[in-house]
């Protein structure tokens, strides 16, 4: 943790004194040294006006080029957490203890695992079943091809037969009978009709091997998600963090996406600063951001400006079809600024949710008047010290 060094409040003081004791200068060197003007009352009056103007411009300028806010607020994730599993089930295990940092991955509470286990169980074995099935259906497709051949060559058989006779009958009328002729033909509609059976128990076997193809992917694919789902009766944490508000206890009853305990992630020092709309004309992502956090007296946070947010509910519009309605002028809009504050900074400090304070900004312009904004940003910092209770 850094406070003011001495040597800088030393310099700090020296600094916001060099504009008062210019301005001091120079009506010694117009009244006194030279006498360019008669120290009467009117020039008396006229001097002090204008030192006024003069502090007040440097104050004014002071504002838009490195602009201070005391609407500040840490920000963490709060991630609601809720059961996956696909049925209502009982918490056995609840492992964890509010408001006590846990690591990632963490078990938070642990659901009745049985009636997965035994999903699980029953879906191995039907897997099995039906990866063993495959292979018999697979060796039925191969026999029903051997039958297809076969019944094909008994059918060029049959009909070779039959055209060899017919010709011999051609060539001699007495040689060959008609009633030979005809048992002939009638051998290659026996044939056909054994190569159309052949043929239909090949392709039933194809069909059942589709069939039982799929039936195991449908099943590898049930077998999958009820090991998802046995897996999700372990609630992890989803990152670093700690629970709050923790009510649930062994016994209860969940249900699948209904949240039952709130999970705060350790805080990614993320800062947001609000500024009036006049002062972000200045500001730019890389600028060097100073915090004082109320539960800090007297130390200041360093950081960065990470972006600004260029956009307020004020200024959205949804497609109503009706026609817009004047009212009273609301106030104007402030726009968030996200500061990421320093590694050492987040490391030696505890940055809990909703913890408010005061923030400035120093941007490129007039770095000589940046000297200014600190004291005055330290100077609400050690004012911390002397607030009462509440």
């Amino acid at each position: 943790m850094r406070t003011l060094p001495r040597c800088l409040c030393e310099r700090t003081a020296a600094h916001d004194r060099i504009p008062h004791n210019l301005y001091v200068a120079l009506a010694y060197l117009v009244f006194f040294q030279f006498k360019l003007l008669p120290f009467d009352l009117k020039n008396k009056i006229a001097t002090a006006v204008i030192g006024l103007l003069f502090v007040c411009g440097i104050l004014i300028a002071v504002n838009f080029l490195h602009p201070m806010t005391m609407d500040v607020r840490v920000f963490s994730y709060v991630i609601q957490i809720a059961p996956r599993v696909p049925q209502a089930g009982r918490v056995v295990e609840v492992p964890v203890e509010p408001n006590v940092p846990v690591k990632k991955d963490a078990v938070l509470f642990q659901i009745d695992k049985r009636p997965y286990e035994y999903e699980v169980a029953r879906l191995t074995a039907a897997l099995n079943e039906a990866e063993q099935t495959v292979p018999q259906l697979k060796a039925a497709l191969e026999g029903a091809k051997g039958n297809v051949e076969r019944a094909e060559s008994q059918r060029e058989l049959a009909k070779s037969t039959y055209d060899r006779y017919t010709e011999l009958k051609k060539a001699s009328a007495g040689a060959v009978s008609d009633q030979q002729l005809e048992e002939y033909r009638r051998n290659i509609d026996a044939a056909d009709q054994s190569l159309r059976i052949a043929r239909s128990a090949a392709d039933q076997a194809n069909i059942a091997i589709d069939i039982g193809s799929q039936k195991t992917d449908e099943t590898k694919a049930e077998l999958s998600k009820a090991k998802l789902d046995l897996e999700e009766t372990t609630v992890k944490a989803p990152t670093e963090g700690f629970v709050t508000n923790l009510t649930l206890k062994p016994g209860f009853i969940v249900r699948p996406g209904e949240a039952v305990m709130s999970f705060v992630s350790n805080p990614e020092g993320i800062v947001i600063a609000t500024f009036p709309q006049e002062y972000l004309g200045n500001i730019a992502p890389g600028n060097e951001a100073e915090v004082c956090l109320d539960m800090y007296p007297g130390k200041t946070l360093h950081g960065k400006v990470e972006s600004i947010i260029w956009a307020s509910g004020q200024g959205q519009g949804a497609p109503t079809g009706l026609l817009p309605t004047l009212t009273h002028p609301e106030a104007a809009a402030r726009y968030p600024v996200r500061i990421l504050l320093s590694d050492a900074d987040r490391q030696s400090h505890e940055l809990p949710a909703g913890a408010g304070g005061a923030a400035a900004i120093y941007t490129d312009h007039a770095p000589s008047m940046q000297i200014i904004r600190r004291v005055v940003l330290r100077w609400y910092t050690w004012l911390n010290f002397i607030k009462f209770s509440m």
